[in-house]
C-alpha cells in the first residue's frame, strides 16, 4: 500500500468525536451507535432504540427518532443491524423485541414492522428491486416488499450469519455449517448448493460475469459459477475470513482475520 496524498488528510470533513475541516466548515457528531450507512447525501446512524439522519455535507440533523419501538408498543429496543435503504425506506433489525422495522428515509416516520417472536435477525438485510431479504437466528429467510408484505418465508434449517448477495434473480447465502446456497429470489426455492467444508461468515459477492466469490472460516476463497454452482477455482489464504469480499476495478480484495489484505485478479 502507498501513503495517500496530503489532500486526503486535509479534506477530512469529520470523524467520531474529533472535529475536522471540510471547505472551512468543521463538524463532528456523537452518533447513536455503531451502525452507520450513507445514502443520498444522508448519514444514517442507529444504536440502542434510536436512529437519526444527518446531512452529509454539514452534519445538520435531518430527523431523529429516540424511540424506534414506540409505534409497536415497546419502551425500549436494541438495533442490531446496519440500516438498509431501499426505495423511500430505511430498514433496521432489532432485538428485545425481535423485529424488523421500516421508516421513511427522508422524514424518519414509522412505516411498518415485522415481529419475529423467538427469532432474531442475524445480520443486515439486503435490498434489491423492491424487496428486502434477511435471515433469522432460527434459520428462516424472509422476502418482504416495500409495503411490508411478507412475500415468502423459507425455512433453511441452517444458520446463515451474514447478508445475502442478490444478483441475476437469485440470492447467494453462506451458512455456518459450510454450505453456499443459491436460492430463487421469486419463489424461495433452492436452485443449487455447494459444500465448502467450513463456515461462511462473510457475505458472498457476485461479479458482472456471473461468478460468485465466497470465503470461509478456514481461509478458502472460491470462485463459483452463479448459474450452475460449479467451482471454477479456489485459493487458501491460510487464515479465517469474516470480512466481506470486495470487487473493485477488476480486482477481488479479501481481508483475512490476521489483518492481511489479499488482492486477486480474477
Amino acid at each position: 500500500l502507498v501513503n495517500p496524498p496530503d489532500a486526503w488528510y486535509s479534506n477530512l470533513c469529520y470523524s467520531y468525536g474529533t472535529a475536522g475541516t471540510c471547505n472551512g466548515a468543521p463538524w463532528n457528531y456523537n452518533f447513536y451507535g455503531p451502525y452507520v450507512t450513507v445514502y443520498g447525501g444522508l448519514v444514517i446512524d442507529a444504536g440502542g432504540d434510536g436512529m437519526e439522519a444527518l446531512n452529509l455535507a454539514n452534519g445538520v440533523t435531518v430527523w431523529t427518532d429516540n424511540s424506534l419501538t414506540a409505534p409497536i408498543g415497546y419502551t425500549t429496543g436494541t438495533v442490531t443491524t446496519i440500516p438498509t435503504v431501499g426505495g423511500d425506506l430505511v430498514v433496521v433489525g432489532l432485538s428485545s423485541p425481535n423485529a424488523v422495522m421500516a421508516f421513511n428515509v427522508g422524514t424518519g416516520q414509522y412505516a411498518w414492522s415485522i415481529l419475529l417472536n423467538s427469532s432474531s435477525i442475524i445480520d443486515t438485510p439486503a435490498y434489491s428491486d423492491g424487496y428486502f431479504y434477511f435471515t433469522t437466528s432460527t434459520g428462516y429467510l424472509y422476502k418482504v416488499s416495500l409495503s411490508g408484505r411478507v412475500v415468502w418465508v423459507d425455512n433453511l434449517g441452517l444458520t446463515a450469519p451474514d447478508t445475502p448477495a442478490v444478483a441475476y434473480g437469485a440470492l447467494y447465502i453462506g451458512t455456518s455449517n459450510g454450505l453456499l446456497l443459491a436460492i430463487n429470489a421469486s419463489t424461495g426455492s433452492i436452485v443449487w448448493y455447494d459444500k465448502l467444508g467450513s463456515a461462511v461468515l462473510a457475505s458472498p459477492i457476485v461479479s458482472i460475469n456471473r461468478i460468485v466469490y465466497v470465503a470461509t472460516s478456514t481461509g478458502m476463497v472460491y470462485a463459483i459459477n452463479a448459474q450452475s454452482g460449479e467451482v471454477l477455482s479456489s485459493y487458501n489464504v491460510n487464515a479465517p475470513v469474516s470480512a466481506n469480499p470486495v470487487l473493485t476495478d477488476g480486482y477481488l480484495l479479501i481481508l483475512d482475520n490476521n489483518g492481511i489484505l489479499h488482492v486477486f485478479k480474477p
